[in-house]
């Protein structure tokens, strides 16, 4: 038997290419070892896509635009549940009216608790519409703003700068 050197004094062995192709010879595969998962390998039927893209394959566009935003019909998405669900949407204002007086808050605080609600849930359309709820209750664009800049600590900056951007998109509509 060979005496080995201790570990501080090993050199580093050297892999050249014909060390790397012995290694992997004598190595153990995938399919050899036991408890493998199988492969996944795509059926024989499943075509090969192409690998360059010539002229004739670009996307065609879409000849017949969309009519613009004034010319489609502007019905609320709960105005058309309330029209298909009658009996949930009654049941549903019934609650959210119980709810806003069980309790001493004023309609701008409760706005603005309703606003931070929305901004925490991540919700763009609740957000939308619980600002323009807020201005109706009387909250100035600042008070929404410094609602919206609290959750900067807790949700973290990105998710605020998202939820700014859609109370701006409330507090100032685009110009046509």
């Amino acid at each position: 038997m060979s005496k080995q050197r201790p570990l501080a004094a090993r050199q580093p062995t050297r892999r050249t290419k014909a060390t790397k192709r012995a290694h992997r010879a004598t190595a153990p595969t995938r399919r050899n070892t036991p408890n493998a998962a199988p492969r996944r390998t795509t059926p024989a039927t499943t075509p090969a896509l192409p690998t360059r893209r010539t002229n004739s394959a670009k996307p065609t566009r879409r000849t017949t635009p969309t009519p613009p935003a004034a010319d489609r019909p502007r019905t609320s998405h709960f105005a058309r549940f309330g029209a298909e669900y009658p009996a949930v949407a009654a049941a549903y204002e019934a609650l959210s009216a119980a709810t806003q007086h069980a309790g001493p808050l004023d309609p701008k605080t409760r706005a603005l608790v309703k606003l931070a609600l929305a901004v925490g849930a991540f919700r763009e359309g609740a957000v939308h519409s619980a600002t323009g709820r807020a201005r109706t209750a009387g909250c100035t664009p600042a008070e929404i703003r410094h609602a919206v800049v609290l959750a900067t600590t807790t949700l973290g900056f990105p998710s605020t700068m998202a939820a700014l951007r859609w109370v701006d998109d409330v507090l100032r509509p685009k110009r046509r």
